[in-house]
């Protein structure tokens, strides 16, 4: 099997940020998913070659700081960027058929002191 890696690296500011344990109005998280949706569109640009097949996702999670966090409270932020990554052709659809993942995984780098986070989005055909 030939391994086959594509990476985008996208900054998350504070203001677009979403996590699982944030009790926002329906209205205020719907706009920062649409800028999510729409940063990540502009930012990851176009595939040289999309992924035709099933690809493997694996998240890299960088932070400002060396607090302890749970990566998995991130998963709406994950959820808007490969959503923007689809509008953007770098995935067929993000359903189970094209999509294994995505895994989640802090870094131990850190990220500009401006932003939430840096998520890195690695694909590669599954094992």
């Amino acid at each position: 099997m030939v391994l086959r890696m594509n990476s985008v690296v996208l900054p998350i500011p504070a203001n677009e940020l979403l996590t699982a344990n944030q009790r926002m109005h329906w209205r205020a998280k719907a706009a920062r998913t649409k800028a999510l949706r729409s940063r990540t569109y502009v930012l990851a640009g176009f595939p040289t070659k999309p992924f035709p097949d099933r690809v493997r996702l694996v998240v890299t999670v960088q932070y400002r700081d060396a607090r302890r966090r749970d990566v998995h409270n991130l998963m709406p932020t994950v959820k808007a960027c490969i959503d923007g990554l689809v509008d953007a052709g770098w995935l067929t659809d993000d359903s189970d058929k094209y999509l294994q993942g995505p895994d989640l995984r802090p870094s131990d780098e850190r990220c500009d002191k401006g932003l939430a986070c840096t998520l890195t989005f690695s694909f590669e055909e599954p094992a």
